[in-house]
């Protein structure tokens, strides 16, 4: 074809072209938001209904919501045009993290969100765009709590960042692998069958030849009678127990669990002290009881009891002795540097006495201590009493009938009956005498109910023996309870006054027996 046939071709294709625009500007299309008949539908749009077109269109078919790309990295898609809508499913080069088909464990992930994608650069792109951060920041600060890594050889120097596309850190720097690769394995011993000399490198199959070609004993009877003379082997702790057998593989415990530490030497013993201490010190080994009482752990429960029951034991026989027994501070060093170390320990505040603050009235265990101390020093002046009557030349019968009749002035001493059943009556009366109104030496008298009948019939409810050492106080117990459960009527009366209703009520008592 000539050059004017080519002219004129390239106008003919030109002037199509001019018809085909002009054809397509006077199509009329339907707006979809007012059902109008537009020929630019774009331009309508934005001059009449929103100028934003991309968001009219969000909101006429998408309800509002703008679409995210579907890679999985929550960035918005490109809007293209009204009728073609957005561009696909996914920004450009995004497809690739759910389209390409590859084994999961091929797929790189953000350090710091969900975001996965195949591609290292898209990786990189995200973390700085997303979090604002390079990749060897991100991988240091959320894969490695912040610290660089170092060589695996031990040298501390800071391992080379390859990139995502070669799984970040190297393990050694280059050449120092060397240093670090593990000594080969030694081999595997053979063992041997002690009857027939068959050998294996297995336990498992000597044991089966054991059972098929000698099934007449057990592996540990043959291992006995073959290799130990016929002795079983014993704890080298010098116990004189059997150990443990533990297969073909290991054979006989050298000692039985927790035997060892009795026969090791006295530096190694110095050196597991000093692990523990250590140990207990960093925090590294905790002590399993820590935290726990008795009343919260069974073990500890049982623990106790048993220790408990083992010293009572020791002292009993006299194989435990207190080693501070007849010592004091002034006679003995070490009784003196322990009263300094506890002394100083209270004076800072670090220990606390258990009872500081609790009463017998709040607290169980002040209670129960209280009631027992009182037993104590009850018995003990009991026996101060006796032992002063003795002296005085005075016999076993004699020394008992003087003690029962202080009965009377131990009662009206006793502490309980003064708290719960004399200063009542004496708050009752305002603390003055019911018949002169004195408020000097006030006494409790008994105008219904004399202290001396109550005291009788206690002691008619109770053995003969109640004459007894532990008996006396007891008895007296009784008489002030019964004051306390019944009530027992009285008045307020000052010395003389008082004196003077005994001496009456003496006088009535002889008219009585005098008439009688």
């Amino acid at each position: 074809m000539n050059s004017k046939g080519s002219f004129a071709l390239y106008w003919l294709l030109r002037v199509q072209q001019s018809i085909a625009a002009v054809c397509l500007i006077m199509v009329r299309q339907a707006c979809p938001i007012c059902n109008e008949d537009v020929r630019q539908l774009t331009r309508h749009i934005k001059e009449k209904h929103n100028p934003d077109i991309a968001q009219a269109f969000i909101d006429l078919h998408l309800k509002g919501i703008w679409p995210l790309c579907k890679c999985g990295c929550r960035l918005k898609l490109k809007f293209h045009s009204w009728p073609r809508g957005f561009d696909g499913a996914y920004l450009r080069g995004h497809g690739t993290s759910a389209t390409t088909e590859k084994a999961p464990d091929e797929f790189k992930r953000c350090p710091i969100c969900p975001f996965t994608n195949a591609s290292s650069s898209v990786i990189a792109r995200h973390i700085k765009g997303q979090h604002g951060m390079t990749e060897l920041d991100a991988c240091i600060k959320h894969m490695h709590d912040g610290t660089h890594p170092l060589c695996g050889c031990g040298c501390g120097e800071k391992l080379r960042w390859l990139g995502w596309a070669h799984g970040g850190f190297d393990t050694f720097l280059r050449g120092h692998s060397s240093t670090a690769t593990k000594p080969t394995k030694s081999p595997k011993k053979h063992l041997t069958c002690p009857v027939c000399g068959f050998e294996s490198k297995r336990a498992q199959a000597v044991n089966n030849h054991i059972k098929k070609r000698h099934p007449e004993t057990d592996t540990e009877r043959l291992c006995v009678k073959h290799h130990h003379d016929g002795k079983h082997p014993l704890c080298k702790c010098g116990c004189k127990q059997e150990t443990t057998w533990h297969g073909w593989t290991y054979g006989f415990a050298g000692f039985i669990l927790g035997h060892c530490a009795s026969v090791m030497s006295k530096e190694s013993k110095q050196n597991r002290r000093q692990t523990l201490r250590e140990g207990y010190k960093s925090g590294r080994i905790e002590v399993w009881s820590k935290g726990k009482t008795k009343e919260t752990d069974e073990r500890l429960a049982r623990a106790g009891i048993k220790r408990s029951k083992t010293l009572k034991k020791g002292f009993r026989s006299g194989r435990l002795k207190v080693w501070s027994k007849g010592l004091t501070k002034e006679t003995d060093g070490r009784l003196t540097a322990y009263s300094e170390r506890q002394a100083a320990r209270f004076a800072r505040g670090e220990l606390v006495p258990w009872a500081k603050g609790k009463t017998k009235e709040t607290d169980a265990g002040v209670a129960a201590m209280a009631e027992t101390m009182s037993g104590v020093m009850r018995k003990k002046k009991r026996r101060n009493r006796m032992a002063f009557y003795k002296s005085l030349g005075l016999s076993q019968q004699e020394a008992e009938s003087r003690l029962s009749g202080r009965l009377h002035t131990l009662c009206y001493r006793d502490a309980r009956l003064g708290k719960q059943w004399r200063h009542p009556i004496l708050e009752r009366d305002g603390r003055r005498c019911r018949h002169c109104g004195s408020e000097a030496a006030l006494h409790v008298h008994h105008d219904r109910v004399f202290m001396v009948t109550i005291i009788n019939n206690v002691l008619a409810r109770r053995d003969a023996s109640l004459m007894q050492e532990d008996e006396l106080f007891g008895v007296i117990d009784d008489v002030v309870s019964y004051h306390i459960d019944n009530d027992v009527s009285g008045i307020t009366l000052c010395r003389e006054c008082h004196t003077k209703e005994h001496a009456r009520i003496a006088a009535e008592a002889d008219t009585l027996k005098q008439a009688v």
